[in-house]
């Protein structure tokens, strides 16, 4: 077993493969269903329901990957409005 120190876990060689950080893939579907499901946790939370360790750190991976995603939507709208506004200047 090794310790991996960004998460601070004990995992065998063969886990430290899979643990590499992976980008969403980006569809409407993929962040409806990540939207739903953070929707989802919220209401349980606000209505007083008890929630395991494994939920909370489910909701906080689902809240971390819809926030990569509009993260890099933002990127790309960005790029794409600054390469239109050089393509207009004529540079």
């Amino acid at each position: 077993m090794k310790i991996n120190h960004t998460a601070g876990l004990l995992v065998s060689p063969s886990q430290t493969a899979d643990m590499s950080p992976k980008l969403p893939a980006i569809s409407g579907s993929n962040l409806d269903a990540l939207w739903k499901s953070i929707v989802n946790f919220e209401r349980r939370a606000a209505s007083g329901a008890t929630l395991s360790p494994q939920e909370l750190l489910s909701v906080q991976v689902q809240v971390s990957r819809f926030s990569m995603c509009v993260e890099l939507a933002a990127k790309a709208g960005d790029s794409a409005a600054a390469t239109l506004r050089k393509l207009q200047s004529g540079a």
